[in-house]
C-alpha cells in the first residue's frame, strides 16, 4: 500500500519509527504493570500472565463484536477476489456436460 507512495526509503523510516514506538510503549507497560502488582499485592507472574491474556483473547473479541454489530466484512474491504457463500454458483460434483 506504500510502497508506491513512499519508496523504500520511506518505508523504511515507517517501519524504525513503529519500532520506536513500539520500544517506547513496552517499556510503559512493564513499568505500569510492576506498579499493578505492587499496588494490587499479585506477582508480577500473576499480572504477566493476565496481560498476555488479555492481548492474545482481544483480537477474538473484537471480531466477535464487530460480527455481533453487523460488520460482517470487516477484514475483506481490501480484498479483490473476495466471494461471499451465497454468491457462490452451486457446485455439480461428478456431472459432466456432453
Amino acid at each position: 500500500m506504500f510502497e508506491e507512495e513512499l519508496g523504500i526509503w520511506g518505508n523504511v523510516l515507517v517501519l524504525a519509527g513503529s519500532l520506536a514506538v513500539l520500544a517506547k510503549a513496552s517499556d510503559v507497560t512493564i513499568n505500569n504493570s510492576v506498579k499493578v502488582a505492587d499496588i494490587t499485592g499479585f506477582g508480577k507472574t500473576t499480572i504477566g500472565f493476565i496481560l498476555v491474556a488479555f492481548s492474545t483473547s482481544l483480537p477474538e473479541l473484537l471480531v466477535s463484536i464487530f460480527a455481533a454489530a453487523g460488520q460482517g466484512s470487516i477484514g475483506q474491504r481490501g480484498c479483490r477476489h473476495y466471494e461471499r457463500v451465497s454468491d457462490r454458483q452451486p457446485h455439480s460434483a461428478g456431472k459432466r456436460k456432453d
